[in-house]
């Protein structure tokens, strides 16, 4: 993912500067605010094609790609290596997982 996260950065390096320094500036509130309207958007198109019976899957796959945008984005802004936090995250999942097949962690203790 990290490659996605430097295609974000060069993107917005091609943005005039006053709307780089607008989203340089955007605080963690932004980013988690910005991401909470893309997935609502993308839980409406799921509503949507649900009660419809029609398919959605092009919009649903834009708005998945917008929530991977804002993710990086606020990833970048805090410095963060997607990609790395990704599989230290599922390494730690698995170990968990492993250890409720075994019987020696609970559900609850998680």
């Amino acid at each position: 993912m990290r490659t996605i996260q430097n295609h974000c950065e060069e993107s917005l390096e091609k943005l005039p500067t006053v709307e780089q320094e607008r989203v340089k500036s955007a605080s963690i509130h932004y980013w988690c605010l910005a991401l909470a309207g893309e997935i609502g958007e993308l839980c409406n198109l799921v509503k949507k094609e649900t009660r419809n019976r029609v398919s959605k899957k092009e919009e649903i796959v834009e708005e998945m790609a917008d929530i991977l945008i804002y993710l990086c984005m606020m990833a970048n802004s805090l410095g963060v290596d997607l990609e790395e936090e990704y599989y230290r995250k599922q390494k730690k999942n698995l170990q968990r997982f492993r250890e409720d097949e075994r019987g020696t962690k609970s559900q609850t203790e998680s």
